[in-house]
């Protein structure tokens, strides 16, 4: 996946629709908390750690945890106990925001393309 496509899957995921203008022109429309849209710029998911956050936002728990596992390259340990090591712990804190999209685009089965992280 490219870039645009990347950030095109994730805002179609948290909600966003794409709203032809014309030709060349466009819009992304957002619906309100009580109701209606408000149009926003498509956010820029894969450099900015706040629009992922926001993106993060709609995962259940399960689907956090998918993510984790993704960025941090965890395995199950013998015990069978969830704990991350130090370094994965660390690994998850340095995740930069193209890191976090890719693995949210795949924890919600809408990456295509070769697996990279």
């Amino acid at each position: 996946m490219n870039k645009e496509q990347q950030r095109i899957a994730i805002a179609e995921a948290c909600g966003l629709k794409l709203f032809p203008m014309g030709p060349s022109d466009k819009q992304w429309l957002k619906p309100k908390k009580g109701g209606g849209v408000e149009q926003v710029p498509l956010p820029d998911y894969l450099n900015d750690l706040n629009a992922m956050h926001e993106a993060e936002k709609v995962l259940s728990d399960q689907q956090v945890w998918d993510c984790v596992v993704l960025l941090v390259g965890w395995k199950c340990p013998p015990s069978g106990f969830p704990l991350l090591s130090r370094s994965q712990s660390i690994a998850l804190h340095k995740a930069t925001a193209a890191q976090r999209a890719e693995a949210f685009l795949k924890t919600c089965n809408l990456w295509e393309g070769d697996d990279k992280l």
